[in-house]
């Protein structure tokens, strides 16, 4: 039997929280954001590893010592068979390729996800038992190897001869499923074998071998966190087993707890923390199995019969063949984990920040009433691409997500601002599990060459469930514990790094860039983008919307490669005028709006393009047309009659007086929108005064006439006076 050696060390991690609103807005990375641990409400997170055997445990604490279990208490989801057989064996199915040997390398986690990867690659009817085998040691090599525009790995002087080195200091499901993610690997075992006689024929590969893939991981998810989930969700991991042909597990191996095929561990004393320390793969079970068979060298028997059927990594010469039978019910098990492949062929890019990753680093929310974030990463295409899916990390069950993607970002004084909402691919669900979720969008956004975007995640947790919320960010730098000099660990850090840009929290309402949080803590966001090149069409689609006004063409039609002019719109406000109780009022009026240009959103008020610039489309485009608010004129210098009164000027208003500011004929004015302007009156000789007199040729006929009434007129004066 292979001894399995283990080293105990420790990380303390704290973090920083922030009370956030979620209105929506846009970026702010021009001034330093007062975000940090101090405000009364926050409180510090702390991360323990402990690592043994290759396989690294997690415990989490808040700052008064107390550990943070994430609640199980949801509705199971893969349980949702109506019946489960008594006994399954993913082996007699074709989904198991053969027994493989990790020789003394502390690298059960990488030989326990593989396993996996090819099981459920099977499974999906990618490959068959003979022709699949992906390399554990390609998985080794880039976990621990910092990639170069990331700069998140390991910070140490080991090298894979060290014990301590790659092949030595262990990693877990965090490990494998984060570089996975990225598409570096799973590489053919043909092209990276393993050597489990001597750990110097390992590695080595060049930078260049990083992406080599043949199958994508798109998530692993954690069924159960301990033994106890595992009884309790017996259900949901047979029908995990079912479904992807086998699942990832933990837990603490100790030889004196094995009895032949059978292993069972008893926690006796209950003191002492429970840390897995090896990692392998469930391919079956049978519920018959007796518990007597798993009596060990300590005595202990499990208290009911049933046992997990196990893939181990030690060879063919241990256990039955190198499979084994584990109970149930022993209580040194840990983490059981989902996870579910897809063919290369699925997207041709991941863009991603994240290049490392043991455990994602977080920030804590506390709240009781509003457990939600909202975070965003941003990232620029080369070329022509299609976003289809987005990644992303939940901490936690049972927390909800909307994701939401912005198209355009453009560049302001303080920054990156939001650009165009694409809302037919808003996209909203619930994550059940901890861990990473690939989902894909409602629908597709197509992207140009050398386009900015922005990938925003919500998340949200119910405040009556673990009453706090863990963040998914990495952290600054993650150091092992002093009280581990003599085994060379102050030499070993696990680090994080980003750049301004790239990764966004949002806080009051504004996304505020990770490099300007006060205290520096905060680097990436864990959401990945999952984009297929775009194939080149025949032609390009440019449409205008001329927002109100007119355009010669609202649709062109342009071959790749070339470019057009874009055009200048047409937008008139009409002036009208209202005689108001006269006659001849003045022909109505066009006046002319300026356009400052085009926007691809519908709601800008800045442009991106001036009317006339040239454009050179690299997909379909819709152009918005963007507006001055007013346009200006001169009023008709013609003015309308009214018998009996006098024109004073026009008004807006329809009811002003001769008092009202008054605008005259002729006058440069400006106009908001289509407008009616209204003639303003006054009535001749102020009322009552009738008397006139005037002489023209024609009318000397009539003098005489005239003569009489005006004399009628003297006579009657009194009267008149007394009633006007």
């Amino acid at each position: 039997m292979k001894k399995i050696s283990g080293k105990a060390l420790c990380i303390i991690l704290t973090f920083i929280f922030a009370t956030s609103s979620f209105a929506v807005s846009g970026f702010a990375a021009g001034s330093e954001n007062n975000i940090d641990a101090t405000d009364g409400s926050s409180k510090k997170l702390k991360y323990d590893f402990v690592v043994s055997g290759g396989e690294i445990s997690r415990v989490i604490y808040d700052e008064d010592g107390n550990v943070l279990k994430p609640t199980v208490d949801r509705k199971p989801t893969f349980g949702k068979s109506a019946s489960l057989p008594s006994s399954y064996d993913s082996r007699s199915k074709g989904y198991v390729t053969p027994v493989k040997d990790q020789g003394n390398g502390g690298v059960c986690w990488a030989f326990g996800a593989i396993s996996n990867v090819e099981s459920n690659f099977i499974k999906k009817g990618y490959g068959k038992k003979t022709n699949t085998d992906f390399s554990e040691d390609h998985l080794v090599w880039f976990s621990s190897k910092k990639d170069s525009t990331l700069n998140d790995g390991v910070n140490t002087l080991y090298d894979n001869t060290d014990e301590n080195g790659p092949y030595g200091y262990g990693g877990n499901w965090y490990l494998s499923s984060t570089t996975l993610i990225n598409y570096w690997g799973a590489e053919l075992e043909e092209n990276a074998p393993y050597d489990s006689e001597n750990m110097e024929n390992n590695g080595h590969y060049s930078e260049s071998e990083r992406t080599a893939s043949y199958a994508h991981l798109q998530s692993a998810e954690c069924i159960a966190y301990s033994n106890e989930d595992c009884i309790s969700r017996m259900k949901e991991i047979k029908t995990a087993i079912m479904n992807n042909g086998s699942v990832d597990a933990s837990y603490y191996h100790d030889d004196y707890n094995l009895n032949n095929e059978s292993y069972y561990y008893a926690n006796k004393d209950q003191d002492e923390g429970i840390y897995a320390n090896h990692e392998i793969a469930i391919i079956g079970w049978d519920d018959s199995i007796s518990k007597y068979n798993f009596e060990s060298m300590t005595g202990d028997i499990p208290s009911k019969n049933g046992a997990w059927l196990v893939k181990n990594s030690h060879g063919t010469d241990y256990y039955s063949n190198g499979y084994m039978w584990l109970s149930y019910y022993d209580e040194g098990i840990q983490t059981v984990v989902s996870l579910d492949v897809e063919k290369t062929s699925n997207y041709d890019h991941v863009r991603s920040y994240n290049g490392y990753n043991y455990v994602p680093g977080v920030v804590i929310n506390y709240e009781t009433e509003n457990l939600s974030m909202e975070y965003a990463n941003a990232f620029t295409t080369k070329n022509p691409e299609t976003l289809k899916a987005v990644g992303i990390w939940t901490l936690q069950e049972n927390v909800s997500y909307t994701i939401k993607v912005y198209r355009h970002l453009s560049k302001g004084a303080d920054g990156y601002t939001t650009g165009t909402l694409v809302n037919s691919c808003t996209t909203s669900g619930t994550a059940d599990y901890h861990g990473y979720h690939t989902i894909k969008l409602n629908n597709p956004v197509n992207l140009s060459a050398d386009e900015r975007y922005l990938v925003a995640v919500k998340i949200s947790a119910d405040p009556s469930g673990d009453g706090f919320l863990l963040y998914p960010f990495e952290g600054s730098m993650q150091k092992l514990c002093e009280e581990y000099p003599d085994d060379g660990y102050e030499e070993f850090n696990f680090e994080y790094d980003s750049n301004a840009g790239e990764s966004f929290l949002k806080v009051n309402g504004t996304f505020v860039d990770t490099k300007k949080v006060k205290d520096k803590t905060l680097n990436n966001a864990f959401i990945n983008a999952y984009t297929s090149d775009t194939p080149t069409p025949s032609s390009y689609k440019v449409s205008f919307d001329a927002k109100g006004g007119s355009v010669s063409n609202s649709v062109e039609s342009v071959a790749p490669g070339n470019s057009i002019t874009l055009p200048t719109p047409t937008k008139n406000f009409k002036v009208t005028y209202d005689a108001n109780g006269g006659s001849n009022a003045p022909s109505s009026q066009d006046f002319k709006v300026t356009c400052k240009g085009w926007s691809y959103n519908s709601s800008a008020s800045t442009v991106a393009f001036k009317c006339g610039d040239s454009y050179k489309p690299t997909s379909d485009t819709e152009f918005y047309a963007v507006w001055d608010k007013t346009a200006q004129g001169n009023l008709s210098t013609n003015k309308p009659t009214r018998s009996g009164y006098e024109f004073l000027g026009w008004s807006q208003d329809k009811n002003a007086g001769k008092d009202a500011t008054l605008i005259s004929p002729g006058r440069l004015v400006e106009v908001n929108g289509d407008t009616t302007f209204y003639a303003v009156w006054k009535e001749n000789g102020g009322g009552g005064t009738h008397f006139s007199f005037s002489i023209s040729i024609p009318n000397l006929l009539f003098l005489p006439f005239r003569l009489v009434f005006f004399l009628l007129e003297i006579v009657t004066f009194p009267i008149w006076v007394w009633f006007a």
